[in-house]
């Protein structure tokens, strides 16, 4: 959901859902109640959501268990240590995916650790049919979790010294803009949360990936500022073009090269939950 301030934003963006045959759908704010009849549409310039079951979540701890699994079972073998330096691996080709540490191994690619709080709360009303859903408004986002919600804060933090939640951010920013928003979320009541890191690419938020022209075999995939989940399939495998053919065949995402980065060449990405 987008207020006035970002609106024309999303306009452009639509273009390109269409073109790429996304299935999302825009309406106004005005029409939201039409859809979602328990959302409060004040301040809402215009949504878009899809329909047609092509999106959803998944769990991310299962998802990798998965892959990796996979992966061993193809002749892959994980072992397990510490590298402080890229100097430090000898092998034909290397593939950083160190996320928020990816500064740590190479100085010159500014992907560092940011902190956020995901709260989990509960209801007397549930809603399990309610989508993931952002509002652009408060930087608030939320979705169903079992017979609760899981309810992300809009607060990050650089150079945090714990992963302490950020407990204030419930009553101060994340209790106010759901009540606002979905009107039975006043009686929530808060029931966990937790914290963690984006690998977040300071430079425009958004993912750095290929060959490091300054080395002969290293190669990157890294500052997805909290999409890694979303961009996994697609990165790996045009890595994996990349690294076998010498360039991009079935996906081109050289707009994500690295040279960019190295030349301070800025391709924001703006929704940033």
């Amino acid at each position: 959901m987008f207020g006035p301030e970002h609106a024309e934003e999303q306009y452009r963006a639509l273009e390109n859902h269409k073109a790429c045959e996304a299935g999302t759908k825009n309406i106004k704010g005005s029409e939201l109640t039409k859809v979602f009849p328990y959302i409060n549409n004040e301040g809402i310039e215009t949504a878009t959501f899809t329909d047609n079951k092509s999106e959803g979540w998944i769990d991310p701890f299962m998802f990798h268990s998965a892959l990796k699994s996979k992966a061993i079972e193809l002749g892959a073998e994980f072992i397990k240590g510490e590298v402080k330096s890229i100097s430090e691996i000898k092998a034909k080709t290397i593939i950083s995916a160190a996320g928020c540490w990816t500064k740590e191994l190479l100085d010159d690619i500014p992907v560092v650790p940011q902190k956020h709080t995901v709260f989990r709360v509960k209801c007397p009303k549930h809603i399990p049919e309610m989508p993931l859903t952002g509002d652009l408004t408060t930087g608030v986002y939320w979705r169903p979790e079992g017979k609760e919600y899981l309810a992300g804060s809009p607060h990050s933090v650089f150079d945090a010294t714990d992963l302490e939640p950020a407990w204030n951010d419930f009553e101060e920013l994340v209790w106010p803009a759901l009540a606002k928003r979905i009107p039975v979320f006043e009686e929530l009541k808060l029931t966990g949360g937790w914290a963690g890191y984006y690998d977040c690419n300071k430079l425009d938020n958004n993912a750095v990936v290929g060959k490091h022209p300054k080395y002969e075999n290293v190669y990157l995939a890294s500052g997805f500022t909290g999409r890694g989940l979303m961009q996994a399939p697609g990165i790996g495998r045009a890595l994996t073009e990349l690294i076998t053919t010498g360039s991009y065949q079935t996906i081109d995402i050289s707009d994500f090269a690295v040279e960019r980065v190295l030349d301070n060449k800025v391709r924001p990405e703006p929704y940033v939950l």
